[in-house]
């Protein structure tokens, strides 16, 4: 082979070298650059997913109190109606008691 040969394959192996470590680098870029990219939509996943979740808790705890306080006026409702019914029987039995003391 002749000087000049082997100086064309040198020069085109360098070549072929400088190309390889170009496009290993450039791959290296890309995957930096999709690995920050990745980042930041994890980041606005969980921004958006801990937003949500608090959507729903804040919703879920109207929800609560709306039925307690259903629940606490009902409850009233019920204790008024005994209290009613009692102050009746009560009335009822002492005039029975009366009724039976004057009788006896």
């Amino acid at each position: 082979m002749s000087l000049e040969s082997l100086k064309k394959v040198e020069i085109a192996e360098a070549k072929a070298k400088e190309a390889i470590e170009r496009a290993h680098q450039e791959a290296l870029n890309i995957l930096a650059g999709a690995e920050s990219e990745a980042h930041k939509i994890l980041d606005t996943a969980a921004k958006t997913a801990e937003v949500q979740a608090k959507a729903l808790l804040s919703k879920a705890e109207e929800d609560g109190a709306g039925k307690i306080e259903g629940i606490i006026k009902k409850s009233n409702e019920d204790c008024t109606a005994l209290t009613r019914a009692a102050e009746e029987r009560l009335a009822k039995a002492a005039a029975f008691i009366v009724k039976k003391v004057v009788e006896a």
